[in-house]
């Protein structure tokens, strides 16, 4: 597995920690961000499947959290081996 799909996973459970902090599930933030339910899905659930920067902007102003934050908690859970098993 190359780095840039573990941070792409680490990226996809820090967004979908933030929204379980947040009360939100993917059809309310897909609805209030504009990103369609099958693509929150999809990012939220494939290792194929990378955030377009514009995605995570949206979803952390959503939620009310740093785009940053984001980034480094997906960067932390990359580096220690946090993310979710392949499929």
């Amino acid at each position: 597995m190359t780095t840039s799909t573990r941070i792409d996973e680490g990226l996809a459970e820090a967004v979908k920690a933030a929204m379980k902090g947040a009360g939100q599930s993917q059809r309310k933030v897909a609805a209030q961000t504009g990103i369609p339910l099958v693509t929150l899905h999809r990012r939220l659930s494939s290792p194929d499947s990378t955030f377009k920067v514009t995605e995570v902007v949206a979803i952390a102003d959503l939620l009310n959290v740093s785009v940053v934050g984001l980034f480094q908690e997906a960067e932390r859970r990359a580096s220690d081996g946090h993310t979710a098993p392949a499929a």
